[in-house]
């Protein structure tokens, strides 16, 4: 708190004004508070794009698959594909593709997911996941590993007391 208003609250009988001088300091300090926890998720929301390989756009996509955008947009819209919302449309996670190919089964298993946020999901595809032996489910993915496995632990991620 700066010294002048320390000053000002010790020398001020009105308990009103002494309030208000608490209360200003108390939403400062709240501002603070929340512009840097807003600042921590946009770093780490910059980090799990950065561990997705970057992103691509929807025309680059959809040219990439052979198909229109509108095509690419659907399924972002039906939660068969990730897509980052930007103030002019989508920028798709690069982890999801392989040599210009989708990762056989994403669709699939990003269906059986509760969860609609893109970042959520994405964030689970990229961790380490528990039901999976600490396996990050995109690797095992790749890997064609166990897919009734990746299954389950998709249809369980964000649910209420799931691990």
């Amino acid at each position: 708190m700066p010294e002048k208003t320390v000053a000002r609250a010790l020398s001020d009988d009105d308990v009103g004004a002494l309030a208000r001088i608490v209360s200003e300091e108390a939403l400062r300090r709240n501002h603070t508070s929340f512009e840097q926890a807003r600042a921590r998720g946009a770093s780490y929301r910059d980090g799990l794009l950065e561990r997705a390989g970057g992103c691509l756009s929807v025309e680059e996509v959809a040219a990439m698959r052979g198909v229109g955008p509108e095509s690419v947009r659907k399924a972002i819209r039906e939660n068969r594909l990730i897509g980052i919302p930007t103030a002019d449309g989508y920028q798709i996670p690069a982890i999801q593709f392989h040599d210009g190919e989708e990762i056989p089964g994403l669709r699939k298993l990003l269906g059986e997911m509760s969860v609609d946020s893109p970042w959520m999901r994405l964030n689970w595809l990229l961790s380490p996941e528990p039901r999976l032996g600490g396996t990050a489910p995109i690797e095992m993915l790749k890997q064609g590993q166990d897919l009734d496995l990746l299954r389950e632990a998709a249809e369980l991620y964000g649910e209420q007391g799931a691990a």
